[in-house]
């Protein structure tokens, strides 16, 4: 059966977070998506509140980066997670967003050097009594762990462009596809097998496969098309050249990125066509939403779906339809 999960961004507090998770856990979500954002509560806080108060629901992390946290403390955290959440507990690691991390004073350099070092330091650290680990940017001079993971530790990479789906299929457990479209996700699924084909069969076997998609649906298709405007807007400003193939297209995504540095979204929102949002997310009604998750689903037979903001207008719809949503997705074969 195909696992659905839902991202839950953490503009919430601690109390109102735990219980939309424990709404979403009554309608068969199978896992929570904790977003990781230094401008909102901390999932790294909140993921063992879940993990205790929750007892089935898996958690998360959606995603870090190897730039903010160095990746020996990063470990100490994702074992003692591990150690209250068992194999419910999963880390995601992304290459970082270039404008956030400037907004903070760091510059992002190296990405993929980086995100490959940090996978395998918190390997080593996991698996080695003694871990001496001399990379191209991070050091380890025999640094020992005073305890170990019940669990080997699950990574995840969020990824887009090919050298990160390339790394995620050679290293990682699992993948989180940054995309909502059939032919995007297809491209990114060739650019991950270059890196699964490094592994062995066993491993390719279990490998997990997420297509994290910008979902917004009401039933009333406009609604849900407005809604969605705002995150297209920014997941078209990181969108890599390689995925947009129309000069039209290409110079419209272009204009956006330089209205988001301008002024912001309310710069942004206004140029964000309907065609767009078609490219880059899951937008409309439940019928259309369905139909569209039906083609990314058939893409592959292990794929499972992560559902992204805004959702839908209002809670209480949002609720109401993923419960539709999520009976779908675990019917299609």
């Amino acid at each position: 059966m195909r696992e659905v999960g839902v991202e839950v961004l953490l503009n919430k507090s601690p109390d109102r977070v735990i219980d939309l998770c424990g709404q979403f856990e009554n309608i068969g979500i199978d896992i929570v998506w904790l977003s990781d954002h230094y401008f909102n509560r901390n999932p790294y806080v909140i993921s063992p509140l879940i993990l205790k108060y929750l007892r089935n629901l898996k958690v998360g992390i959606g995603v870090s980066n190897p730039y903010v946290i160095h990746p020996a403390y990063l470990a100490s955290m994702v074992f003692t997670l591990s150690e209250i959440g068992g194999d419910r507990f999963n880390l995601g690691l992304g290459a970082g967003d270039k404008t956030t991390l400037e907004s903070i004073g760091i510059r992002r350099e190296r990405a993929i050097r980086r995100l490959r070092e940090t996978i395998e330091i918190i390997r080593g650290l996991a698996e080695r009594e003694y871990l001496e680990y001399h990379g191209e940017i991070f050091q380890i001079r025999h640094a020992k762990m005073r305890f170990k993971p019940p669990v080997k530790p699950r990574i995840f990479v969020g990824a887009q462009a090919r050298q990160t789906l390339k790394l995620a299929g050679e290293l990682a457990d699992g993948v989180l596809l940054n995309a909502s479209h059939p032919e995007i996700v297809r491209n990114m699924l060739q650019h991950l097998d270059e890196g699964l084909r490094k592994r062995t069969e066993e491993e390719r076997r279990t490998f997990r496969i997420f297509v994290h998609m910008c979902l917004s649906v009401s039933e009333d298709r406009e609604k849900a098309i407005k809604a969605a405007k705002p995150v297209v807007a920014y997941i078209a400003a990181g969108l890599p050249d390689e995925y947009v193939r129309d000069d039209k297209m290409r110079e419209l995504i272009s204009r956006i990125r330089a209205a988001l540095l301008e002024g912001g979204s309310s710069k942004a929102v206004p140029l964000v066509t309907e065609e767009l949002v078609d490219m880059l997310s899951v937008s409309g009604t439940l019928r259309e939403c369905m139909d569209r998750i039906e083609q990314l689903l058939k893409l592959r037979e292990n794929i499972g779906v992560v559902f992204g903001s805004p959702l839908a207008p209002s809670q209480d719809e949002a609720i109401k339809l993923l419960r539709a949503l999520v009976d779908f997705v675990k019917r299609v074969q």
